[in-house]
């Protein structure tokens, strides 16, 4: 826990540690486990109509 506090402060190790917290808490907290499933879903539904758009660019 000493740790989550510097962490916490920098920006880019913090989605780090805030990733694998959600991942811990959902092997505890099924309603945790959906909820981060359907923000994967969200993330890859995002991720591919950006991908998809910036090819139809080039």
């Amino acid at each position: 826990m000493a740790i989550a506090v510097p962490l916490m402060i920098i920006p880019g190790p913090a989605i780090l540690f805030w990733l694998l917290a959600g991942f811990l808490i959902a092997g505890e907290s099924g309603t945790i486990a959906k909820g981060l499933d359907r923000s994967e879903l969200a993330v890859r539904t995002l991720w591919n109509r950006w991908k998809r758009k910036r090819r139809h660019r080039v």
